[in-house]
């Protein structure tokens, strides 16, 4: 899925369910998860050093400005990395594609 305004607008949960993670085509580990209450909240999926998957909290959707032209203002993926690594206590590798 390409997350953009309109994809995003679009996400809904099934009933029941808690939580969802939906993860934009065009950047590998980037994308939205999507709460029962509504919050939307971008994330980034990584793996770690020791070999385990993590999540990295990036912000509320709110927060992050849309770009002229409709685009979503995603980080490139060494801003991912430099933000992964300033959390407080992070050895992190990044993942080799």
């Amino acid at each position: 899925m390409r997350l953009s305004a309109q994809s995003i607008a679009r996400l809904r949960l099934e009933p029941g369910q808690g939580e969802k993670r939906f993860f934009d085509d065009a950047l590998p580990g980037f994308g939205l998860r999507l709460r029962a209450g509504g919050k939307r909240t971008w994330i980034a999926q990584y793996r770690a050093a020791d070999g385990k998957s993590k999540t990295f909290t990036i912000g509320p959707v709110e927060k992050r400005p849309m770009r002229p032209g409709g685009a979503l203002a995603k980080p490139s993926p060494l801003r991912l990395l430099e933000m992964i690594r300033q959390k407080p206590g992070a050895k992190h590798e990044p993942v080799r594609a």
